[in-house]
């Protein structure tokens, strides 16, 4: 009997530097959305204890193109006025939204002492950069976390796991690519002599050539730890394939 173990339950990692980095990168630009964007709500909710409310009429939306890295983009101005003890105030709004339109009234805020200094009477950018913060963060954490969780289990099927020596039957490309280079996948199987039974098992994806690897050090076999429980749980050592090990035996 064979059983074919190629997607198993037990994902296999090692160390994977990019990977690491590009998700704790992630993590680190949504904290520092969700910090900035927490103290611009602190600022607002500053300002909002000394303004004062006042209603203003939107005069003129200017649209534009803005160029960004990945092509261009409309951008909207808004242009306000109000009026304070009769005298009238114009300036930026500072937002858009798509139902905007000349002559719309809106709520601002301005300073009591100044009302050339004011702010529009939402929330919008504050909370903007905090979505977005708290997107990226957790995605970026709850990576970041399972890796690590993943390597703890691995570690410990290392130390307290079956041991076995998988003869090497194929190498596969994986689905992964970067810039078109695709990863492979070792493929190696082991019988079970007192049942009987064949398990085949595939190897974490690696962009090194573990073909060529092979052939040229004459590798066979690779040891495959086994959760003694259940055999879907393994980790095929792939690392004496490295193309960093210099062997002067």
């Amino acid at each position: 009997m064979t059983i074919n173990y190629k997607k198993n339950l037990f994902p296999n990692y090692k160390d994977n530097l990019i990977t690491i980095i590009f998700f704790s990168v992630f993590t680190f630009i949504g904290l520092t959305f969700f910090i900035v964007g927490s103290l611009l709500l602190k600022f607002e909710l500053d300002f909002k204890a000394r303004a004062v409310e006042a209603q203003a009429v939107i005069t003129n939306i200017r649209s534009g193109i803005r160029h960004t890295s990945s092509g261009g983009e409309t951008a909207y101005d808004v242009t306000v006025e109000f009026t304070v003890d009769g005298r009238v105030y114009s300036g930026p709004l500072g937002y858009y939204s798509s139902g905007m339109r000349e002559g719309q009234s809106v709520t601002v805020r301005y300073d009591r002492d100044d009302p050339r200094n004011f702010h529009s009477a939402t929330y919008f950018l504050p909370l903007l950069f905090m979505s977005l913060g708290a997107f990226f963060a957790v995605i970026g954490l709850a990576f970041v976390t399972a890796y690590y969780k993943k390597k703890r289990k691995i570690a410990g099927l290392i130390a307290d796991g079956k041991l076995v020596n998988a003869e090497i039957i194929d190498v596969i490309r994986s689905n992964m690519s970067i810039n078109h280079y695709y990863g492979r996948h070792v493929i190696c199987e082991w019988n079970d002599h007192p049942s009987g039974t064949k398990y085949i098992f595939k190897s974490e994806n690696t962009f090194m050539r573990p073909e060529r690897i092979i052939a040229e050090r004459g590798v066979t076999h690779l040891p495959v730890y086994l959760d003694y429980d259940n055999y879907r749980k393994y980790y095929v050592d792939i690392s004496q394939l490295s193309a960093n090990i210099v062997d002067y035996t």
